[in-house]
């Protein structure tokens, strides 16, 4: 679907010459000095150039991103309508603004912009901007609103509006001060997801049941930012990633064993079981029981015999007799043999 805007300066040469000059957004100078494309893979369309050799591209369909013939590009704006209105109403010429005046200040800040502009190559500005305005049907926004959209629109060129050179791969230069973390780039699916589970969104609960990437988005978002009601979203989440047996049951619950006793992957502190489809004669990452204190034991606390016909031993067998040899965990066990090579 074409932006309305963009329509209406491809179809009257009077509206695509004002917008030209002096505003410097010219639909006849609809390509770049070089092949690129965009890092998500979404459709780039050159839709005007300005005077320095930059370029305007359509990204998606709707967003307008600008890159300049020095190699730096940035999101201007959320549409050809937006775009325009940021062109016309805080021209390039204004270069004394910032987001720290108010919508007095940056009045005045363009008036004494466009004063020079008359004075140097513009001698109808006024006349100029208000035909264009009423051509386009533009909103009459507060400045400082326009502003603010521009600055939003730039925070958000990362990471799916990166520019890169089709042949060498390498990105189009980001003002450092639009810059994304990446840790929050990382997480930002996942925190998103978290706010649908939390409003009750059913289909985000679908969303991460089903894609595991997803979840572990989430269980991290969650880590960050903890709140007293995550603890059911938690608790599906964590069962979800319970593998299932051929039965369709749940086999081991060790996952949601790992995260609650240590939060670190690798370390059985709590249940001394090793992760499945490891042999418990083998020494591995993880930990047996961790002992505990008790009077009048020789410092064991007792432990569960091996059930029947289990392969795993879970402890002190019943028995045993505080401080006798056979009150070693399996763990030890095990690993006393390996290191003996018997």
């Amino acid at each position: 679907m074409t932006d309305r805007v963009l329509e209406l300066l491809r179809t009257r040469p009077e509206l695509a010459e004002l917008a030209a000059f002096p505003f410097d957004f010219d639909v006849s100078r609809a390509y770049h000095v070089e092949d690129v494309h965009l890092a998500s893979g979404a459709s780039l369309e050159p839709i005007a150039g300005d005077d320095t050799g930059g370029t305007y591209f359509l990204c998606g369909g709707t967003a307008v991103l600008h890159a300049s013939s020095e190699g730096d590009a940035v999101l201007f704006a959320d549409s050809v309508g937006e775009a325009l209105e940021m062109l016309v109403r805080l021209p390039g010429w204004c270069e004394n603004v910032s987001a720290e005046l108010d919508e007095e200040e940056l009045r005045a800040a363009v008036r004494a912009a466009d004063d020079a502009a008359r004075e140097e190559f513009a001698p109808e500005l006024d006349a100029q901007r208000a035909a264009l305005i009423s051509g386009l049907d533009l909103p009459d926004r507060p400045l400082t609103e326009l502003f603010a959209m521009a600055e939003s629109a730039a925070g958000r060129t990362e990471p799916d509006h990166v520019l890169l050179n089709s042949h060498e791969l390498c990105a189009y230069r980001l003002d450092e001060s639009y810059r994304q973390p990446l840790r929050d780039v990382v997480l930002a699916p996942g925190r998103e997801a978290l706010e649908r589970m939390r409003s009750g969104d059913l289909g985000a609960w679908d969303e991460a049941a089903a894609d595991p990437v997803l979840r572990a988005g989430v269980l991290r978002a969650a880590r960050y930012d903890r709140r007293d009601g995550d603890l059911e979203l938690l608790r599906f989440l964590l069962d979800t990633r319970v593998p299932r047996g051929p039965s369709g049951s749940r086999s081991g619950g060790w996952p949601r064993c790992w995260w609650r006793c240590t939060g670190r992957k690798g370390t059985f502190r709590c249940c001394g079981r090793p992760p499945p489809g490891r042999s418990p004669t083998v020494p591995g990452p993880w930990r047996g029981p961790v002992p505990r204190r008790r009077s009048g034991t020789g410092g064991m606390g007792p432990r569960r015999a091996s059930s029947p016909g289990s392969s795993w031993p879970t402890g002190r067998a019943a028995s045993s007799t505080p401080g006798s040899s056979s009150s070693a965990c399996w763990t030890t066990r095990a690993r006393t043999r390996a290191g003996s090579g018997s």
